[in-house]
């Protein structure tokens, strides 16, 4: 996909042919095989169907840790032949949001300036979208998510992201998530990034034909 590159900023209309090359580094016991959405809650315990449930999820990570994780990536980055990469959350509801997660990316892109970007959104745009119903999305929400998003633009992010309108679960930690990709918010979101002239990554899962689920 034409893109424009992440060091030139939306002044360079230069396009170059982009590749994403999308990476997890996880640290996790056994994997589950569950691809639909976690069971439906019993009235009034506060989950919703669609919607990952992962409370009690601990936080693992800390400074010290994305720190290494910096010199790590950026040693396979040389190793590699890798310039530049952009970081960005994944995509996170309220319930498995970390807060703090873009304040340590920046951490990383202020020690290696040249090598490493930052893409934001995921862990606090997203669950906006996953979690507010089209039809109740109301002018004081779009002004919070406005604001949110513009907030981001100013810190110097690259891209929106990491959105989705689909992600599968494969454990228990790992939320479902599903919305319709012409919500509301996506679509202020798209107005959002054309006038910045900059992308969203948009997770998806490719379904060729219909499947069950469990």
């Amino acid at each position: 996909v034409p893109c424009t590159w992440a060091e030139s900023g939306p002044s360079d209309s230069t396009a170059i042919g982009g590749v994403d090359v999308h990476v997890h580094i996880l640290v996790q016991k056994g994997r589950g095989d569950r691809q639909g959405p976690p069971p439906r809650g019993k009235p009034g315990d506060g989950r919703r169907p669609g919607r990952g449930n992962s409370a009690g999820m601990e936080n693992k990570d800390s400074d010290s840790g994305y720190e290494e994780a910096g010199r790590h990536l950026v040693k396979k980055m040389a190793e590699n032949g890798v310039a530049k990469v952009l970081l960005m959350p994944p995509p996170m509801t309220s319930e498995n949001a970390v807060p703090g997660t873009t304040d340590q990316l920046f951490g990383l892109a202020r020690r290696y300036p040249k090598q490493v970007f930052v893409a934001a959104g995921g862990d606090v745009l997203n669950p906006m979208i996953q979690e507010i119903d089209a039809e109740n999305v109301t002018p004081q929400v779009r002004k919070r998510f406005e604001k949110t998003a513009e907030d981001l633009v100013g810190r110097g992010i690259k891209a929106f992201g990491e959105m989705t309108a689909l992600h599968f679960s494969f454990n228990d930690k790992h939320v479902y998530e599903e919305v319709s990709p012409d919500h509301p918010l996506f679509l202020l979101l798209a107005d959002l990034a054309a006038k910045h002239d900059i992308p969203i990554d948009l997770h998806m899962e490719a379904v060729q034909n219909k499947m069950p689920f469990p």
